[in-house]
């Protein structure tokens, strides 16, 4: 098999592609004028360095803050036990 189709079928290549498509259909179907306007106008690195700023918070507050390191909502109990 070769490694593009083990990317494309990998289960974390899957989520972000899921990920993206609920993001956008999420913010197609809020309908709010004025924030779509706004997305709209923001330049490609914006767009990337948004979520990436948001992750690199949570990764923060995971690693530093929490006493266990766990997560303990849904996507604890979706990592199969890690």
């Amino acid at each position: 098999m070769s490694q593009l189709a083990k990317l494309v079928r990998s289960e974390p290549f899957l989520l972000s592609v899921s990920a993206v498509v609920l993001g956008f259909a999420a913010a197609y179907g809020s309908g709010s004028e004025p924030l779509f306007s706004v997305a709209r106008d923001l330049t490609w690195w914006h767009v990337l360095l948004a979520p990436t700023l948001g992750g690199l918070v949570i990764g923060w507050f995971v690693y530093f803050v929490m006493p266990e390191r766990r997560n303990r909502g849904v996507a604890g109990d979706a990592g199969g036990g890690y």
